[in-house]
């Protein structure tokens, strides 16, 4: 009688122990899944709204100088801050007055500066200098923040319309998106189309060798956002 007790007994032993065994696996398997998810979410391109309170007080005081727009984000790589600046058109002395009849001449001239955890780690610029006609403005409304490649980390795209000229040529168009401390850049000019006759056309040239080492993701979308900003009607264009 004794023996089958004891044999009852280290029944109900093995018994707790296999239950004990498995709601320990079951909670180290949650807490695993809760690890991955918890990655997943750091992971995740998180979009924030951008605040002209946050741009660097040496930017903000630079002659001039306008603020029109940007982009703010997470990833896995840190905190993203993009700020898109212009400075209108003003009169300077001519640098080359000494080779010239032109004392002066109309200077235009738009910045991108792009931030990583406070840090500037890339800054782009476009200055146009002319006697007559000069333009450097943000197409604002294409400021495109993507993960276009799916690898959790953002690309912000950005285009810039500018000119200098003293006839009807169509005005230039650069695209430059950023990815980290990567920058891909395609330039080209406006195309320009007669809403009455869609093959009246000038213009439309494109140029995207700097986009050649970019992944196809990201050089697809960049495409994308090219063929909805490159085309203006005529009567935009000859707008004064």
């Amino acid at each position: 009688m004794a023996k089958k007790i004891k044999m009852k007994k280290h029944k109900y032993l093995f018994c707790f122990a296999l239950l004990f065994s498995t709601v320990a696996c079951e909670t180290a398997q949650k807490n695993e899944n809760s690890k991955k998810e918890e990655i997943l979410k750091v992971a995740k391109l998180t979009p924030e709204t951008f605040s002209e309170s946050e741009v660097p007080n040496d930017i903000k005081q630079l002659k001039n100088v306008k603020i029109v727009g940007g982009a703010k984000w997470k990833d896995i790589q840190g905190d993203f801050l993009l700020v898109l600046a212009e400075f209108p058109v003003i009169r300077k002395p001519n640098p080359e007055a000494s080779k010239s009849d032109i004392d002066s001449v109309n200077h235009a001239e738009v910045q991108a500066f792009f931030f990583k955890n406070k840090k500037q780690i890339q800054r782009f610029f476009i200055v146009e200098t002319a006697p007559l006609d000069v333009t450097a403005k943000f197409i604002k409304e294409a400021t495109t923040l993507t993960d276009a490649d799916n690898n959790n980390i953002g690309e912000v795209t950005f285009l810039i319309k500018h000119h200098t000229r003293g006839d009807v040529s169509p005005s230039s168009l650069t695209l430059v998106t950023f990815t980290d401390e990567t920058k891909f850049q395609m330039g080209g000019t406006m195309r320009v189309v007669d809403k009455k006759d869609k093959t009246n056309t000038m213009g439309g040239e494109k140029d995207d060798k700097g986009f050649r080492n970019a992944p196809e993701l990201i050089k697809k979308q960049a495409d994308q956002i090219w063929e909805k900003f490159v085309e203006e009607d005529f009567e935009t264009h000859f707008k004064p």
